[in-house]
């Protein structure tokens, strides 16, 4: 079968899909034409569509597929008895090389905290709730994208603070899940600034 790769990797990029694959009958010789396609999505770090955004990604994908039937998953929805075997065998149609997709999630979601806080006062930051918890999910937002950038890009770049970004993830929030309020505005107001410029220089 043809495989529309280019269009598929607009798709991809469009869709925040970072890894399409193949799997299934659609790599086997029992391959029909009345066969449907299995096939295998990742998404960006902090990306997580609904059904109804799937519904429409598995649409414009058998669009793409002569309109034959799709079955769409995520390697979550994969059994842990078949999702070894299928993660092996499965075929790359599109690899967006994670890291410089997660390097402009990390830049985007910095831009995102520092409008939030964009004229909010220290003061006014501790007596808004919402604001607090939507930051402390937007570094740690930050946090799990720098932990899924290689280690090899990592060692390419050793000017940003690789070690000290993944720890923000759990740096945030205490042990006993408290939200440290002072740790969360000097990330957004001190740090983030800072690290966005470089991250910057980096992904021109």
């Amino acid at each position: 079968m043809n495989i529309p790769t280019a269009k598929i990797a607009v798709l991809c990029q469009q869709r925040h899909i970072t890894k399409l694959s193949l799997f299934g009958s659609v790599l086997r010789d029992d391959f029909t034409p009345n066969s449907d396609i299995d096939i295998l999505v990742e998404f960006e770090a902090g990306f997580t569509p609904g059904f109804l955004r799937l519904h429409d990604i598995q649409e414009e994908l058998s669009a793409l597929l002569d309109h034959r039937p799709i079955d769409l998953v995520t390697p979550k929805f994969l059994n842990h008895r078949i999702r070894d075997n299928v993660l092996a065998t499965a075929e790359v149609c599109y690899d967006a090389k994670d890291d410089q997709v997660y390097l402009g999630h990390m830049i985007d979601t910095a831009h995102k905290a520092l409008n939030l806080v964009d004229g909010v006062s220290r003061e006014e930051f501790d007596h808004n709730e919402t604001l607090r918890l939507a930051l402390t999910h937007l570094i740690q937002i930050i946090g799990e994208s720098a932990r899924r950038v290689s280690r090899d890009f990592r060692a390419a770049y050793p000017q940003i603070p690789w070690k000290g970004i993944v720890g923000m993830r759990s740096k945030v929030v205490h042990d006993y899940l408290n939200v440290d309020e002072d740790i969360v505005w000097s990330t957004v107001t001190d740090d983030l600034p800072a690290l966005m410029i470089e991250l910057e220089k980096i992904l021109n």
